[in-house]
């Protein structure tokens, strides 16, 4: 089946989201899962992130290992078929499409642009007071392989409305030669077509234009972007929040692989809907002042809790550590109870809202949504290779010793060997 074909396939009124299921057969390697997970914590966070892909010579993008982007597309509009907000995505992969075009034709002179406002609350979307826009900013470097390297900063952008999305695009366009795309019209749902018609600036690092939208979306220019980038996941006045949300978005990857690898569904459902819970709480600053590893036994505890809370045991027959777990479950519910920040932000994703909070700790949570992606870009890009090589010098952000011998995700290998000790 075509992209096209699926998109004239009838409407369902289903779930915007993706179940965790469908992390059963997924290709993704640890270290794309933690790139997932840390996209996904930024967001909740409210703050920039950055990816990095590359365009083949003959015009494919792909992630680190090669993998093609227009090979997996299509299975993840697929996937989405009759699902709520399903034309939302597809308009999505339409950009994403577009995007390939674009960074083909570009130079390291061009920018390209991608405004991603969020999808209407009909579709299952965030509701007002919820809402996050979106901002990609690409900027290509062609290697000395003839590839281009795409470093993509994404910012995220609270509660701004479609047409003052539009007027900061026209900001950073002024009187600049640029190009988008024709593609189908989507009449009366404007975020579909920003997300679908990215825009190549001809000539814009030439003028500085990233340093126009930098600005034009609240910071001092483009280098203030950046940094902010490096710095977003320290807290301050808390000394161990870089160490603890870089550790536990390692831990939940290398949970995911480990389940995963057994074909354990239960456990992949639970992750996904602990990681959202988690991630909204710590975001709002729940777990201030905690290290790492005492967060990683509160995580693998809730996680035991909500499998308990599925078997037929009689409590006089649980063991107590049984029990701990059923009550970090219900210690877990009494945050979120008292936390709106958190409610907020977990019902404001820009993947589409997971429903009322409390659904989460129903008694069928099996049919409650898993987190997903921020974008079908990212969602798409996985490797199959769950190896990787300590081979830079560098800060760990676990431990913070400095040298070691550090992997991608910046962690040495006696913290990640200590973190996937961790690992059920």
């Amino acid at each position: 089946m075509s992209v096209l074909e699926a998109y004239r396939r009838p409407k369902v009124e289903q779930s915007s989201e993706f179940e965790g299921i469908d992390y059963l057969h997924s290709p993704r390697s640890e270290q794309e899962f933690q790139k997932d997970l840390e996209s996904l914590l930024r967001e909740y966070l409210r703050v920039p992130s950055v990816y990095e892909a590359y365009l083949t010579t003959d015009g494919y993008l792909v992630d680190h290992d090669g993998n093609k982007l227009a090979d997996m597309v299509e299975d993840a509009v697929i996937k989405r078929i009759g699902q709520k907000g399903y034309e939302r995505t597809w308009a999505e992969t339409a950009g994403v499409f577009a995007l390939q075009a674009l960074y083909g034709l570009s130079t390291e002179r061009d920018l390209v642009v991608l405004a991603s406002p969020p999808g209407s609350e009909e579709e299952g979307f965030a509701k007002e007071g919820q809402k996050m826009s979106m901002t990609g900013i690409s900027l290509i470097k062609i290697l000395a392989d003839g590839r281009k390297m795409i470093t993509t900063y994404t910012i995220p952008l609270p509660e701004i409305e479609i047409e003052d999305h539009i007027k900061i695009l026209g900001k950073v366009v002024d009187d600049q030669v640029f190009e988008t795309v024709v593609g189908l019209d989507y009449g009366d749902t404007p975020d579909r077509h920003l997300v679908s018609r990215p825009i190549r600036i001809i000539g814009g690092r030439d003028v500085k234009s990233e340093d126009t939208l930098a600005k034009a979306l609240g910071y001092a220019n483009f280098e203030a972007l950046e940094e902010k980038v490096k710095l977003a996941l320290e807290l301050e006045g808390d000394l161990s929040s870089q160490m603890r949300r870089m550790g536990l978005t390692s831990f939940i990857a290398k949970q995911i692989i480990s389940y995963r690898n057994k074909q354990d569904e239960d456990g992949l459902r639970i992750v996904g809907k602990v990681t959202k819970m988690v991630f909204s709480l710590e975001a709002s600053g729940e777990y201030r002042g905690w290290d790492l590893w005492k967060m990683i036994d509160e995580f693998k505890g809730v996680v035991k809790g909500f499998r308990l809370q599925e078997e037929s045991i009689v409590q006089a027959q649980r063991k107590p550590s049984d029990q701990l777990s059923i009550d970090l479950v219900t210690a877990l519910y009494t945050r979120m109870q008292s936390n709106r920040q958190a409610q907020t932000i977990l019902s404001g994703s820009s993947c589409g809202s997971s429903g009322e909070w409390q659904d989460m700790f129903n008694k069928d949570w099996r049919n409650v949504t898993d987190f997903s992606k921020q974008n079908i870009l990212q969602d798409v890009l996985g490797n199959e290779d769950e190896t990787y090589s300590f081979d830079h010098d560098g800060k760990c952000v676990v431990c913070k010793l400095d040298p070691k011998k550090l992997g991608p995700c910046q962690i040495c290998e006696e913290c990640d060997q200590k973190i996937r000790a961790q690992v059920e």
